[in-house]
């Protein structure tokens, strides 16, 4: 058992339970929600740590389905830096 758990493997985690939500119809809110509960409980308030999950989220996806995922989630990015 460790004491903390890796950086990589929380973001990994995350953005992998972020990329399952990007087709569900989910609103803005929804998804604000998602990234503020788990950015105040897991993140620590670190922009970088939120960012990396973020951004490994839409690689995911853009490696599963050749394409960017819904512009939902461009307009929640573009966002981030401002929360």
């Amino acid at each position: 058992m460790r004491k903390a758990t890796p950086r990589r493997w929380l973001v990994k985690d995350l953005a992998g339970l972020f990329y399952s939500a990007f087709d569900l119809p989910l609103t803005r809110r929804d998804l604000l929600c998602f990234i503020l509960a788990y950015r105040r409980n897991w993140l620590r308030n670190d922009a970088c740590e939120l960012r990396s999950v973020i951004e490994r989220a839409i690689a995911l996806y853009r490696k599963d389905f050749g394409r960017n995922p819904p512009a939902i989630i461009s307009d929640i990015l573009s966002l981030d830096h401002h929360t």
